[in-house]
């Protein structure tokens, strides 16, 4: 706080008042300041951290990621935002009809100034880009070589596949994260170049070594609103976020003790018995290369 007195001289014949004093709030916004409050995010800074997918669990990853101090994002989808999307997006009204990467640049900057937002409008697996830039094979590139750290929030297990074949190219680790089609529950996985990939996962579902989330295969609860064009599914932004946060969580943990990281994970939430919701619960495995894959030598 600072304090200012103010006064004005009387004339002569005038009644004199006492000298005000105003108070002036200064607020500390240093950059040692912002971000004091929680050390243990320190490890965010200088990171570049690149997320595919800006739907409803990638997007709250690139603010949440903003929030604690991450540098840089390369966020990355080809998709824009309609009215109908605000149900579980986090922007509301102001963000309709922009590209989804647009607007998570334009909020994150406006709100964490120190946070720089690349933005790629783009789709994964098209051999064109949308802004006719060339294709994967040379949009995808210069993202994996400057990320410390890869995103997956598609939700597509072609897409995961595909980028997980890249961070394993360029020896970076990869978080892949997705919800259950009735929303039971979900994964976040964590995929070290050198260790289990999405393929590797499939496979450890199907010998019985890891359970599958809650909810998996379900097909009953997908609904396709007036003006959407395929089916999609019904779960709501508080359950989506469980998903989001652990991603945010793992980021941080892997960033700040790379040495522990030494086995794929799979994080498999549950948020459905089979009768009723349930607290959020989370079963924790290790995915070894599985030899049936042959994604390691």
């Amino acid at each position: 706080m600072k304090a200012a007195k103010s006064f004005r001289a009387v004339k002569q014949g005038q009644r004199g008042t006492s000298p005000s004093m105003i108070i002036v709030p200064t607020l500390r916004a240093g950059a040692t300041d912002i971000g004091a409050r929680v050390p243990s995010v320190r490890i965010l800074k200088d990171k570049v951290i690149a997320i595919f997918g800006m739907g409803a669990i990638g997007a709250p990853v690139a603010i949440e990621l903003a929030r604690n101090g991450c540098s840089h994002l390369t966020v990355i989808d080809h998709d824009i935002v309609e009215p109908g999307n605000s149900i579980r997006w986090p922007l509301g009204a102001t963000a309709w009809g922009m590209r989804k990467t647009t607007a998570v640049k334009h909020h994150v900057e406006s709100e964490y100034p120190s946070v720089e937002v690349e933005e790629i409008h783009h789709a994964v697996g098209m051999a064109a880009a949308a802004d006719g830039n060339g294709g994967d094979h040379s949009v995808l590139p210069p993202i994996f070589a400057k990320a410390d750290v890869v995103i997956n929030a598609t939700a597509s297990s072609g897409i995961s596949r595909l980028l997980a074949d890249h961070c394993t190219s360029a020896g970076k680790p990869m978080i892949s994260l997705f919800g259950t089609l009735s929303l039971k529950g979900g994964v976040v996985a964590a995929y070290q170049p050198k260790s289990g990939c999405p393929t590797c996962r499939e496979f450890a579902y199907d010998k019985g070594l890891i359970q599958k989330a809650p909810g998996s295969g379900e097909i009953s609860a997908l609904n396709q609103p007036a003006g959407c064009a395929e089916l999609t599914f019904t779960g709501a932004s508080f359950d989506l976020h469980e998903l989001s946060l652990d991603a945010v969580r793992l980021t941080g943990d892997i960033l700040s003790q790379p040495a522990d990281f030494k086995e794929s994970l799979v994080h498999t939430l549950t948020l459905h018995d089979g009768i009723k919701r349930v607290p959020p619960s989370c079963r924790v495995d290790g995915l070894p290369p599985m030899k049936e894959c042959g994604c390691q030598p």
